[in-house]
């Protein structure tokens, strides 16, 4: 329907050009996602706002994030690009996010209750074990059904495709 629009208003559009312009688009949401995240952080940790402030920037990071993922399953695009994906990565990249998260948070609860944190260092320690493996397990159950969606999508596609040669 639309190019047969284009051809009516004399408008061709070249493959590059419209390929340029989806590029921009993407960096454009990619640059803007960073920002809303940096601003919660911000807001969270050095402004200590409480979360009504900024609950619409989390909604919106979630919501946009999901989208991303849904469409890119349903569109028949591979959301992991490598073939050599597995259940390894999943659990690596959970690893990983739990560690990295439990590092900031330990971090920023240290700048924010230094003494309460110098005082204690086992409730240190056990706050940081029950963020990382909270993290963790939320990332894991996150990447896990991304996978498993995915897997299917891949594999239905690829039978579709062993079908359409016999």
């Amino acid at each position: 329907m639309k190019n047969m629009k284009n051809i009516i208003n004399n408008k061709v559009t070249d493959e590059r050009i419209l390929s340029e312009k989806r590029r921009i688009g993407n960096e454009a949401f990619n640059v803007l996602i960073y920002m809303l995240l940096a601003s919660i952080f911000i807001q969270e940790y050095l402004f200590k706002a409480p979360f009504s402030q900024y609950a619409v920037e989390v909604v919106c990071l979630i919501v946009s994030c999901f989208f991303v993922i849904v469409r890119t399953v349903k569109s028949g695009n591979d959301v992991y690009y490598e073939k050599k994906y597995s259940q390894k990565n999943v659990v690596m990249g959970s690893i990983v996010s739990g560690l990295a998260v439990a590092a900031v948070t330990t971090v920023l609860n240290w700048v924010n209750y230094d003494e309460l944190m110098s005082k204690n260092l086992g409730n240190t320690v056990l706050i940081s074990l029950i963020t990382f493996v909270s993290s963790a397990v939320l990332v894991f159950v996150v990447l896990e059904l991304t996978y498993i969606v995915n897997k299917k999508k891949q594999d239905k596609i690829k039978s579709e495709l062993d079908d359409n040669e016999d």
